[in-house]
């Protein structure tokens, strides 16, 4: 009888630990979450596809210019280079990748925002994650791309400093 108890319990204990380790797996993945590391990111935009019916254009007719900023807990991070891409349309390489350093937290929140440079009309600004949350990082491999729009990406590589 003793025994069957205690079977009875470890078997309870047995389940009730995996079932949490696959809620808690299932939650990551729906919500978009992925594995990532403390340490020194170099996050490189180095690929770009800007197409028309996603990005606007001033009274005048030119192409709006386009602003790329990676902000931790709502501040701006340095980039290398001018976060600000010409309002030329279509598929390029950037002769001058810009690249940002980041000191990779978990305990905090990163987001990219894709924002139209406007003084005239209004411009309107992307957000990855929409709603961030502690933890998430926007560039889920080293070479990924981010869809803005319906036909327009922005494509990154994400090396992991040694």
């Amino acid at each position: 009888m003793k025994y069957c108890i205690l079977v009875l319990a470890l078997t309870v204990f047995w389940v009730a630990g995996c079932s949490r380790k696959q809620m808690e797996q299932s939650g990551r993945a729906s919500e978009g979450s992925h594995p990532v590391k403390a340490a020194t990111h170099v996050v490189e935009l180095y690929k770009v596809q800007i197409g028309a019916s996603d990005f606007g254009v001033s009274r005048f007719g030119n192409p709006l210019d386009i602003r790329v900023v990676l902000l931790e807990d709502g501040r701006e991070i340095a980039a290398n280079e001018a976060t600000t891409l010409s309002g030329v349309r279509g598929k390029r390489t950037l002769e001058y990748p810009i690249a940002w350093t980041v000191n990779f937290d978990p305990k905090k929140r990163y987001q990219l925002q894709v924002q139209e440079q406007a003084v005239d009309t209004e411009a309107h600004t992307w957000s990855f994650p929409s709603a961030p949350r502690a933890g998430y990082w926007p560039f889920p491999d080293a070479d990924s791309r981010i869809t803005v729009g319906t036909e327009s990406y922005l494509q990154f590589r994400d090396k992991i400093e040694d």
